[in-house]
């Protein structure tokens, strides 16, 4: 069942660290990544930043329009004044509220995030050793319904 799955470090190159793991878990044929995508927030910068993982996808990717709209509806949204409708935007692909208070609440000036789309739930022994002991908080997974699955591919698959 596809699975997307979160983790917020607490360090910016929490992210970049936990890719790294992912890259070789790929690789060992442990975990298959659909899509993946790391949040940096630099401390200089107003905003985060936000760019593909490379070198962990192995399916169908989502390509940039549904992170960027994650992104744009986590970050900006409240900016905007339009917080709320966040969720009711992304949970015909099983997006919730949950997912996004979290990235707002964990999210801040030098810290990062991995967020990634797998086909089957991540194993715990591998939950923490992406996680590495640096994230801040536990990993957020979310098990997607079938319609779910069918309306991502359908709206954002390339």
């Amino acid at each position: 069942m596809t699975t997307l799955s979160t983790w917020c470090f607490d360090r910016l190159d929490g992210a970049m660290r936990a890719e790294q793991e992912l890259a070789a878990l790929s690789q060992l044929g442990r975990l298959s990544v659909e899509d993946a995508c790391l949040v940096f927030w630099p401390r200089t910068a107003q905003a985060p930043q936000m760019r593909a993982a490379g070198n962990v996808v192995q399916g169908r990717p989502l390509g940039s329009s549904f992170w960027g709209l994650l992104h744009g509806l986590t970050f900006a949204a409240p900016l905007l004044g339009c917080a709320d409708s966040g969720p009711r935007c992304l949970a015909e692909v099983g997006v919730d509220t949950e997912l996004i208070e979290r990235l707002r609440a964990n999210l801040r000036r030098g810290s990062s995030a991995l967020l990634m789309v797998t086909g089957r739930p991540v194993p715990p022994e591998l939950v923490a050793r992406l996680g590495g002991g640096r994230s801040a908080g536990p990993a957020l997974q979310r098990q997607l319904s079938p319609r779910h699955e069918e309306n991502l591919h359908r709206v954002f698959g390339s």
